[in-house]
């Protein structure tokens, strides 16, 4: 056997076999061959062959991983392949229900615009579209990020793409919002000629697993783009966490997209990626169906928890803007959580900061206003640490 068939049935060993077993291989290879064959295919045995030989392996692995990531990247829908050969890969079910799904995703998703360009263009957006009991019936309802609610001036508009190529317009109006710095969603109206015209989509009824895939929808970058293979990395009360799967894609206009999971389930709606371009994040559908809840009169303030003791409460309509500790007077730390919306969890408010050598817990509560992202109320709840007592809660 040459020198280079022994290297490829060694490395071969070495991936596919536990690390105990596969050094056991690897010595019989080398006791049966001879050190001679070893020496001939440019390596030493001894103790450095077995670490040399599964680094290469590894590096070469990482680098295949690397190729087939790249490679199912999504291109503009006007690149894409037929529903049902999405990949040479897409030899199972489910693969093959998502490639069909997906095809008919034009009716489910909206581009949202202002309809007046500004100095730097007019800004765009994405929605989606969900059936829910509204007002005591079903209705079709449009979902979004309240930033993109916030932020779209009027006048405005969402636009579905018909399958015949024509496009359809309707005014964006807002029916319900959270707020942009925690609970990034909001509801537009569906008028009622639009409402033949769409696909609904399902609310998931659970969270994603850890690393698990979920896949993303949204006008940017000049078209209509879908982003596959988001890693799910954390799962926290107040933000879906994924890897970055965008790619080179300018994706300014992605956000209030859906996120769904492998049953075609929306599982969040994006809002934003880090500025390292290493992850991007989704409210968790679980606080759409709050929004939904607090639209209809149901919803109720959600309990603040400090150390185990309840503290106040907050709407879904407001967001902690900063927190601080101090000891006479004397401020120790304080971290503002605008854009950390991942570190909020409203049942361990002790975990977001530092309480070593303070007396005394400063939270800064804020609500937005119906069209800004500017605070225009603010209330202050200071707890005694010693006492885990609240000694003032008033506005600012």
């Amino acid at each position: 056997m040459s020198a280079k068939k022994l290297f490829a049935v060694v490395c071969i060993c070495l991936l596919a076999a536990p690390g105990a077993y596969a050094q056991k291989k690897v010595t019989h290879a080398v006791q049966a061959f001879g050190q001679q064959t070893v020496r001939a295919a440019g390596l030493q045995p001894g103790k450095n062959f077995l670490r040399t030989v599964q680094q290469k392996g590894l590096a070469t692995r990482t680098t295949h991983l690397a190729r087939i990531a790249a490679a199912k990247r999504e291109q503009p829908l006007s690149q894409r392949w037929p529903a049902g050969t999405l990949s040479l890969q897409a030899n199972n079910r489910i693969l093959h229900k998502i490639a069909a799904f997906d095809s008919r995703m034009l009716q489910s998703v909206v581009r949202l615009e202002e309809t007046t360009p500004g100095l730097t263009g007019a800004s765009t957006a994405t929605g989606f579209f969900i059936e829910t009991d509204w007002k005591g019936k079903k209705q079709i309802v449009g979902v979004t990020a309240a930033h993109v609610a916030e932020w779209l001036m009027d006048p405005r508009r969402a636009t579905i793409r018909l399958p015949n190529g024509k496009e359809k317009h309707f005014p964006l109006n807002i029916i319900a919002k959270g707020s942009s710095g925690m609970a990034d969603v909001a509801l537009f109206e569906v008028p009622e000629n639009i409402v033949p015209l769409v696909r609904p989509l399902a609310l998931a009824s659970e969270e994603p697993e850890f690393n698990s895939l979920v896949r993303s929808y949204g006008y940017f970058a000049k078209d209509f783009r879908i982003v596959r293979n988001r890693v799910v990395q954390e799962n926290t009360p107040n933000r879906l966490v994924t890897s970055m799967e965008f790619g080179s894609w300018n994706r300014s206009g992605a956000c209030g997209g859906p996120v769904l999971n492998e049953q075609n389930e929306v599982v969040g709606v994006h809002c934003g990626s880090s500025d390292s371009r290493r992850e991007s994040y989704a409210v968790p559908v679980s606080v759409l169906k709050e929004l939904l809840a607090y639209a209809n009169g149901k919803n109720k303030p959600q309990d603040l928890i400090f150390q185990g003791k309840k503290i106040g409460s907050i709407n879904i309509d407001e967001y902690i803007l900063s927190v601080q500790t101090k000891v006479s007077n004397r401020t120790l730390n304080s971290l503002t959580l605008w854009h950390q919306e991942k570190k909020v969890d409203y049942q361990r408010l002790e975990d977001l900061i530092s309480l070593k050598y303070a007396a005394q817990i400063e939270f800064v509560i804020a609500k937005n206003g119906p069209e800004s992202n500017v605070p225009v109320s603010k209330r202050l709840v200071v707890v005694d640490l010693a006492t885990r007592e609240v000694i003032s809660a008033a506005l600012l």
